[in-house]
Order: structure tokens, then C-alpha cells, then sequence
């Protein structure tokens, strides 16, 4: 007897065991797949906040125009995704998350079933050890109702192990093919999502590419102009394209620049040698045998330009000839 009761506890606690596992882990699984679906929403909602900023930049940028458009394409795509992103939620949490969950009430239930069929063995058990003691007191009628008592509860015992046998392998057959059927939800729900979000991050990618920087910048270029001075624009705008030509242009402006006193200097020089010839050239009315006076007026009717070195040369030998030779001949008259 103590044989079959040891048994009987051994295979309930085997049993009792499977169950409490499968409840234990698919509880766990249930909600570390609602954990998984929360931070899907979080990047859902950042999607969408990002698509929102693209969309609000682009609305504004007036001179870029593939920029814009594209810009604009690429928020609609962004949002599409998110849309795609929101249905691989849903039937994450109906086809995946609940079927972990509703395993909590079918452990539940199969633990009951374990627990009644363990009772129905326990009460075989003891309606058997009743027997016998009966038989030890040899009583007739006694001995003929435990019997009958036992038979019963032997009947009711064998066929609860029976249905609990079945109820355990339906249970284990379920617990495996439920396993498959939800991760292959899962596994397909992921595959359409990516499969849609390949495709659309496709047609996001040629879309930026199309992006024609060189158009956009001469739209730019051509509106900054405007604000600027046409000749500051011109000449900002051919130091930055053309550099080589103006490093080779500088030592030309240099040289004119340098050529500008040069000519200056040349015309003072001319300046200083008409000067010169003008105060040290003698007179022709001077050289003719006419009186001082006479003189004097004709170099008031003709006044000569009087040269800033007039001062300077006055003391030269060839004035102070000139000035004795006119004395000399102003004595002798």
C-alpha cells in the first residue's frame, strides 16, 4: 500500500511540476512581449515626433525646392512606416501577447484536475486499507460492504487517472503546438512589418539621394545676390569660384598701384626741370643793350612763373654770371 501511495505522490508532484513551470515562464514571456510592444509604441510616437520636425522644416525652407520636396516626401514615408509600426502592435498584442496570457486560468484549471485525481487515489487508497482491516476481524457482512466500497472507489480512481492522463497529454500537446502557432505569429507579424518598412526606407533612400544640391545652391546663391550690392556680390562671389585668378590678378593691381607715383614722380621732375630752365634761362629782352628801365618794364608786361626752387638756385654759379653779367653791362650804360 505504501508502495502505490508513494507513486501516486510521485507521479502528482511530477505532474504538478510541468504545470507550475509552463505557468511561470509563459507568464514571463506574456510580459516581457508587453514590455517589448511599450517600447515599440515609444518608437512609434518618436517616429511620428520626427516626421512632425521634417515636415515643419520643409514647410519653411522657401529657396531650396528639391530639398524641400524631398524633405517632404521622406516625413510622409516616415509616417507610412509608423502606420505599419502601429499594426505589427496590435496583432503582436492580440495574436501573441494574450495567448501567453490566457495560459494563467488553463494552468489553473489543470492543476485542479491534478489536485481532484490525487484525492480520488488518496480515497482508493484508504478504502483498500479499510478492507484490510475488515478481513482482520473477519466479519462477514462488513468484509462484503468494504469490498464493494473498495471496488467502487478503485472504478473511480482508475477512471480519474484515466481522464487525468488524457487531460495532461492534451494539456502538453497544447502547451507545443500553442508555442508554435504564437511564435510563428510573431515571426510572420515581424516579417510583414520589415518587409513593408524595407520598401518604404527603399523609396526614403532614392528620395534623399534625388536631392539636387548644385540647383539649390544657385537658387540660394541667386537670392542672397539680391540683398547684397551687385558689385560686392560680384566680387565675393568670383573669389570664391575663381581663386587662381586672384592670386594672379593681385600683382597686376599691385603694379598699377605701384606705377601711380612713378608717374607722379615723373611729373614733378618735369615740373622742377621747367622750373629750372625758367629761372636759370637768361631773358631775350634782358641780352639787348636797352636801359634799366626799359627792362624792368618789359619784365612786368611778360611776369615769369616763379619755380618753388627759385631759391635754392639762386645762388648757383651760373645765376650769379647772369646777374654780373647784366650788372656789368647796366654800368656801362
Amino acid at each position: 500500500m505504501a508502495i502505490d501511495l508513494r507513486s501516486s505522490e510521485l507521479e502528482h508532484t511530477f505532474i504538478k511540476e510541468r504545470i507550475c513551470s509552463v505557468e511561470k515562464h509563459f507568464a514571463e514571456i506574456s510580459s516581457k512581449l508587453s514590455t517589448y510592444n511599450k517600447k515599440l509604441a515609444f518608437v512609434r510616437d518618436s517616429g511620428d515626433d520626427l516626421a512632425k520636425v521634417i515636415l515643419n522644416f520643409a514647410s519653411k525652407e522657401n529657396l531650396n525646392s528639391s530639398l524641400r520636396s524631398s524633405l517632404m516626401q521622406f516625413a510622409d514615408l516616415l509616417i507610412a512606416i509608423q502606420e505599419y509600426r502601429d499594426a505589427q502592435i496590435q496583432r503582436t498584442d492580440v495574436k501573441v501577447v494574450l495567448e501567453f496570457a490566457n495560459y494563467n486560468p488553463i494552468c489553473k484549471k489543470a492543476k485542479c484536475d491534478l489536485k481532484n485525481c490525487f484525492e480520488i487515489r488518496v480515497k482508493e487508497i484508504n478504502k483498500k486499507n479499510q478492507l484490510e482491516k475488515t478481513r482482520g476481524k473477519n466479519p462477514t457482512n462488513w468484509q462484503k460492504i468494504a469490498e464493494r466500497a473498495l471496488s467502487q472507489a478503485k472504478d473511480e480512481a482508475t477512471q480519474t487517472t484515466i481522464d487525468l492522463s488524457k487531460k495532461i497529454d492534451n494539456f502538453e500537446r497544447q502547451k507545443i503546438e500553442d508555442l508554435k502557432h504564437v511564435f510563428l505569429e510573431f515571426i510572420k507579424i515581424e516579417m510583414i512589418f520589415h518587409a513593408k518598412a524595407i520598401e518604404l526606407y527603399t523609396t526614403a533612400y532614392n528620395t534623399i539621394k534625388n536631392i539636387k544640391v548644385e540647383e539649390d545652391l544657385k537658387e540660394f546663391q541667386s537670392h542672397f545676390r539680391s540683398y547684397t550690392s551687385p558689385h560686392l556680390s560680384m566680387e565675393f562671389y568670383d573669389a570664391k569660384g575663381n581663386s587662381e585668378n586672384h592670386a594672379d590678378h593681385r600683382p597686376l593691381t599691385q603694379n598699377k598701384s605701384m606705377d601711380i607715383p612713378s608717374t607722379s614722380t615723373n611729373t614733378s621732375s618735369k615740373t622742377s626741370v621747367q622750373s629750372k630752365v625758367s629761372v636759370h634761362t637768361p631773358n631775350s629782352s634782358s641780352a639787348s643793350l636797352s636801359s634799366k628801365k626799359h627792362r624792368e618794364s618789359k619784365m612786368s608786361d611778360s611776369p615769369v612763373k616763379q619755380s618753388p626752387f627759385k631759391a635754392e638756385n639762386s645762388t648757383s654759379s651760373f645765376g650769379s654770371f647772369n646777374e654780373s653779367k647784366f650788372d656789368f653791362g647796366d654800368h656801362c650804360l
